[in-house]
């Protein structure tokens, strides 16, 4: 199978991310995305919103309209797994007959249980379903660092096709038959992720931490092989690769922690302004600075709730170093 023009459904970091890899693999790429400010921030700035300070190829055409994506010789799904099966349904009549539908979610849809492979057959009988799954950070990706993922589909000879059309210098993807156990690895690992961020928020240390990984990979690898997975699948790159990388890093941990900082500043800025105004008040205006200032006074004096007196003690009249 000759795979040339590849589309992008989700223009998201991780599907600008394969959208950049595609076109370094010297591919002709369509970037589709649904929301309208990110679809315009792709095409007039060629950046994403979830990937600021990337650039977009000049080569990778962006399209709200799904139906250009149609002809493509494959299409990767880069939505969210709960979004998927709308997405493929919307796409379904377009295709050509064996179009490889490749997605690029890991998940089990909510209600159904069902795999993201096992949707795309169900939604597009006409295609072929396929999966692409590994330990790679978008950001990672899209700057063009290392990074080793696992395509799968049910026939071999696919599987590889797709691998050799998603090879470029810095990416590179093994294929595989065992369509299963790339998506169990990939679904699956978030669960022993949650308890390992547990582990590290409580302080429990280290050794607790490889304890959780070790023992949960173990329960992981029976857990496949009871589902039909295949147990060097499982310990391959879908599986404990991802599981390394989303419960060993320290980005991730790194990431909340610049979330939770990012969000004290601007609630601490919000209360250091409100207070300014309070005790200022706008020039004209001497109802509201009496009132402010009359709040204070009462708040010195304990006569306002012990809530608002905590709230209004945290406040600081410089932005945090």
């Amino acid at each position: 199978m000759t795979i040339q023009r590849i589309a992008v459904l989700g223009g998201g970091a991780w599907g600008t991310a394969l959208a950049l890899t595609c076109a370094r693999a010297g591919r002709e790429v369509t970037l589709w995305e649904y929301e309208p400010g990110n679809a315009a921030s792709l095409e007039q700035k060629r950046e994403s919103r979830f990937l600021p300070g990337v650039r977009l190829d000049k080569t990778i055409k962006v399209t709200r309209d799904l139906g250009e994506s149609a002809s493509s010789d494959a299409i990767l799904i880069v939505v969210p797994a709960q979004a998927i099966r709308s997405v493929v349904m919307s796409l379904a009549s377009s295709i050509a007959d064996h179009t490889p539908l490749i997605a690029c979610a890991k998940g089990i849809e909510h209600g159904t249980r069902k795999f993201m492979t096992e949707i795309i057959a169900e939604c597009a009988p006409k295609a072929l379903p396929a999966i692409l799954s590994g330990p790679s950070f978008a950001a990672d990706v899209a700057r063009g660092m290392p990074t080793a993922v696992t395509v799968a589909a049910a026939d071999g000879s696919i599987a590889l096709d797709l691998a050799h059309a998603l090879n470029a210098d810095t990416f590179r993807p093994y294929h595989s038959t065992d369509v299963r156990g790339v998506e169990l690895g990939g679904a699956t690992k978030n669960v022993l992720a949650i308890a390992a961020g547990i582990v590290t928020g409580k302080g429990l240390g280290a050794s607790a931490s490889a304890a959780l990984t070790t023992r949960g990979f173990a329960e992981l690898v029976r857990f496949g092989k009871a589902c039909g997975a295949k147990t060097e699948t499982m310990m391959g790159l879908s599986g404990l690769g991802d599981l390394i990388l989303t419960c060993g890093t320290p980005q991730l941990l790194l990431r909340r922690r610049v979330r939770k900082r990012r969000k004290a500043r601007q609630r601490r800025t919000w209360q250091t302004g409100r207070r300014h105004i309070y005790r200022t008040g706008p020039a004209g205006n001497g109802a509201r600075e009496k009132s402010g200032n009359a709040d204070l006074g009462r708040c010195r004096r304990g006569a306002v709730g012990k809530d608002e007196r905590r709230r209004r003690d945290r406040v600081t009249p410089h932005a945090p170093t």
